[in-house]
């Protein structure tokens, strides 16, 4: 997994890694955590393999479910 963004929101931060290559699973992983805890961790499928980049509409799922995720959480 290749590192793609991360933030920090309400004392969350919120970590998106997409596949590094053609062998890993052609998903996103969304890691949240509080401190050292892991608070959820998720995955959203993306529809292309990100060879020079993400897709941009697999970047709008990704943000999607993230909002989804963070509104649920206190």
């Amino acid at each position: 997994m290749t590192s793609f963004a991360s933030f920090e929101e309400r004392g969350y931060t919120v970590q998106a890694f997409m596949p590094s290559g053609s062998t890993e699973p052609l998903v996103w992983t969304i890691r949240i955590t509080r401190g050292e805890e892991l608070i959820r961790e998720a995955t959203v499928p993306m529809s292309y393999e990100p060879r020079f980049g993400p897709d941009v509409g697999d970047v709008q799922a990704l943000e999607a479910e993230t909002g989804k995720i963070l509104a649920e959480l206190p």
